[in-house]
């Protein structure tokens, strides 16, 4: 039981640094929860600081909880397509679950649609 998902935040152009959002309950609001992160329109440049930005939006309410979301460098459990927030590339796009490749996502994968940041959070604003 549970609304599994994941949420991939791209440090680099390859998938040596990625990092890996999972949420236990909300697996099907991660693309809101992208959304409402990018729309704040801050450290869109900065890996580090958007992944938390985003971890912030995903475990609003949750704070200091023992379960519920958690952070890894591949992908744990899921039940939805994996939501990617490429930040070289500046898009978001998903990537089903059995393009991985030993839980990561596959170097040089190349998504068949991705959207820039700024449409992302506005198409979603809009919604």
């Amino acid at each position: 039981m549970g609304d599994r998902g994941n949420i991939v935040v791209r440090q680099a152009e390859d998938n040596k640094n990625d990092v890996w959002l999972y949420t236990h309950w909300s697996g099907s609001e991660i693309g809101e929860v992208v959304a409402n992160a990018l729309a704040r329109k801050h450290r869109w440049t900065d890996p580090s600081y958007l992944t938390r930005i985003i971890f912030d939006e995903l475990t609003k309410g949750q704070q200091g909880e023992e379960t519920g979301c958690g952070i890894s460098c591949e992908m744990k459990d899921n039940e939805h397509d994996i939501l990617v927030v490429d930040c070289p590339k500046q898009c978001v796009y998903t990537i089903p679950e059995k393009s991985l490749k030993e839980f990561r996502i596959p170097a040089g994968y190349q998504p068949q649609k991705a959207v820039g940041f700024a449409v992302y959070c506005k198409v979603k604003e809009e919604a």
